[in-house]
């Protein structure tokens, strides 16, 4: 998006999507290519000098080509970080901190991102990471993720039907649900459930990825353990599926503290759903959590038997007492209101500058 002192914005839409190249790994990466060169051709075609630039951080090497082209177009770059390239890389057991690949790569992007003007993101965590990458050089606000609270709908768990029986009823629910990639820690949180002891416990997994055979051949070597496995469920069935649990499971594996933020939390979150949290102190959720405390709970990725311990403990509470909290911070503090007032805000200070 770009923005003039006029309150002009032209939102750049190339006609070319990522899933019509292929949904392999080399067919997303071509994918990504060519759409970040159609982005960076559009923006020299339309972007004026002293226009505002806002850009997220992904595809990467769209951070590369708006780098390059800035010193030429002399626009302003406000860079929204989502994800951290290419230290995210390491927890993903892609590349080794150690290897001079990515130590170049890194060095490279440190660069890059000291060309922008100001950066958002979306974790105080994260602000910690950025500042350090930038050298703090560039103005860094921190405004968390958001939500619209108009996307979920209100549901009666005693209407929904995907894909639940009737000993979910008499269950506590544990869900994971979304992408199950390498750095969701899946093996960690596996391990914590095989160490268990609660009887009154389901555990259900939606979504795919490629952690999705590692909990399928779970199932198959722990038929004592009531784990389902649901694969990928069409957009519309999203919230439905959300509010068919008690607790909401958001897992992070370790080393990505500062790197993301689980969008899934803030959608179990609005669907009035307590999120157990396993991941690295002082990430994000874990002080969201600090400063909301009835929002769920947090447990440290290092450790499953305390994982196993927290699990056996929710198992035993009354949720009745979390009802409609979690509902109130999303709109108090996470709700697309309150974050597009802030963007708006940051993009007015940057045209009063002037």
């Amino acid at each position: 998006m770009a923005a003039k002192e006029s309150d002009r914005a032209t939102f750049i839409d190339t006609g070319i999507r990522t899933s019509s190249i292929g949904n392999g790994f080399i067919g997303k990466l071509l994918g990504n290519f060519i759409l970040s060169i159609r982005l960076s051709v559009v923006t020299m075609k339309s972007v004026k000098r002293n226009d505002i630039v806002f850009s997220g951080t992904n595809p990467s090497l769209l951070v590369v080509m708006l780098a390059l082209i800035k010193p030429i177009s002399k626009f302003r770059w406000i860079l929204l970080v989502y994800d951290v390239f290419p230290e995210n890389l390491v927890p993903a057991k892609l590349v080794s901190q150690n290897s001079y690949m990515y130590k170049i790569t890194r060095w490279i992007f440190d660069i890059l991102y000291k060309r922008a003007d100001k950066i958002i993101v979306i974790g105080r965590d994260m602000q910690e990471v950025v500042c350090k990458k930038t050298s703090g050089m560039v103005p860094i606000k921190y405004i968390p993720n958001w939500i619209d609270p108009l996307d979920i709908h209100s549901l009666e768990r005693d209407n929904l039907a995907l894909n639940y029986d009737k000993d979910s009823e008499e269950k506590v629910v544990f869900q994971f649900f979304g992408n199950m990639g390498i750095v969701q820690g899946l093996d960690i949180l596996l391990e914590a459930i095989s160490k268990t002891k609660c009887l009154n416990a389901k555990f259900k997994f939606i979504g795919g990825g490629s952690g999705f055979p590692l909990v399928e051949e779970y199932i198959m070597n722990n038929p004592q353990l009531d784990v389902e496995l649901i694969p990928p469920i069409s957009f519309n069935e999203n919230m439905t599926a959300l509010k068919e649990c008690d607790v909401a499971l958001v897992t992070l594996a370790p080393g990505m503290k500062g790197l993301a933020v689980p969008s899934k939390a803030f959608f179990s979150l609005t669907a009035e759903k307590p999120i157990l949290v396993v991941g690295e102190q002082n990430a994000e959720l874990d002080l969201l959590i600090k400063e909301y405390p009835k929002i769920g709970w947090f447990c440290d990725v290092s450790d499953s038997s305390l994982i196993a311990k927290k699990i056996d403990e929710i198992a035993n509470l009354d949720f009745s007492n979390l009802k409609g909290f979690s509902w109130n911070v999303i709109k108090s503090h996470c709700s697309y209101k309150i974050a597009s007032a802030r963007y708006v805000s940051l993009i007015k200070d940057m045209l009063d500058e002037d």
